[in-house]
C-alpha cells in the first residue's frame, strides 16, 4: 500500500484551501457557475466529532460554497447541509459498511479500505 500512494507525487501542493478552490474551478469548465449565492454554515465540530475525523479544509470550503455535483462519472461531491450535519454523517457511516463489504468481497490488487481503518478513505 505504502508503495501506491508513494508514487503519486503532487507536482504543485496547494495549502491554501481558496487558492485550490480557484484551481480547481480553473481547470473544469463552468463549476464556477454552480457556486451557491450564499455560503452554507455548516457545523464543521459537529461533523468531525460525530466522525471521528478532522476533515480537510479545502473539502469543506467547497461543500460551503457548492451543491452536490459530479464530473462525469469520475468524481461527486457532496457535503453536510446546514441543521442536517448529524444525519450526513449517519448517511456516510451506511455508506462505508457497504463499502466495507465491497472491499472484502473485492480481489483488489491494492488493499483500499474505508474509514476508520488505519489509512481509511472517506467517500
Amino acid at each position: 500500500m505504502d508503495d501506491f500512494a508513494g508514487t503519486q507525487v503532487p507536482v504543485r501542493r496547494l495549502t491554501d484551501p481558496a487558492e485550490a478552490i480557484a484551481e480547481l474551478e480553473n481547470a473544469v469548465p463552468n463549476l464556477a457557475s454552480l457556486r451557491l449565492p450564499e455560503v452554507r454554515n455548516v457545523n464543521w465540530q459537529v461533523v468531525e466529532a460525530e466522525l471521528g475525523a478532522t476533515l480537510p479544509e479545502d473539502f469543506k470550503l467547497l461543500c460551503e460554497r457548492y451543491p452536490a455535483f459530479a464530473l462525469g462519472d469520475f468524481l461527486g461531491l457532496g457535503g453536510p447541509e446546514a441543521d442536517r450535519e448529524r444525519s450526513w454523517v449517519q448517511g456516510l457511516r451506511e455508506t462505508l459498511e457497504i463499502i466495507e463489504e465491497w472491499c472484502a468481497e473485492a480481489d483488489l490488487t491494492v488493499p483500499l479500505h474505508p474509514y476508520p481503518a488505519p489509512g481509511g478513505l472517506l467517500p
